[in-house]
């Protein structure tokens, strides 16, 4: 009957020592995961800023900008192009095609508009 009792006490400890070493198995993972989330959020609220910078300055006409700020600002913007879009090399090239295109017309609008309110045609076609 000796080792009946010593089998059974091996097993408790044993599974006391399973128990043991998932817990903290599980309490790691768990710090990890909130680690990640944590630095994923840091990473957002940097990118945040300097986008929000990046536009916000854009518009602020009280200081002229510079060529260089200029250029910086749009490295910037251009580099968030695609964001997100995974590998998908089609979506991203279509991305920077429509970005392109929004900044090609965006420096045209003052001149398109001008030419528009001297002819006074109505913009339907």
């Amino acid at each position: 009957m000796g080792s009946k009792e010593e089998s059974d006490g091996f097993d408790s400890r044993a599974a006391v020592k399973l128990q043991k070493v998932y817990r903290s198995y599980r309490t790691r993972r768990r710090l990890a995961d909130s680690a990640l989330v944590v630095e994923e959020l840091w990473w957002q609220a940097i990118n945040y800023a300097r986008l929000n910078h990046s536009t916000v300055s854009f518009f602020n006409f009280d200081k002229p900008e510079t060529a260089a700020s200029r250029w910086n600002r749009i490295r910037l913007n251009a580099s968030k192009v695609g964001k997100g879009l995974g590998n998908d090399a089609k979506a991203q090239k279509l991305a920077f095609q429509h970005w392109i295109e929004a900044a090609k017309t965006s420096k045209s609008l003052p001149e398109w508009s001008l030419q528009h309110c001297k002819i006074q045609e109505p913009l339907d076609d």
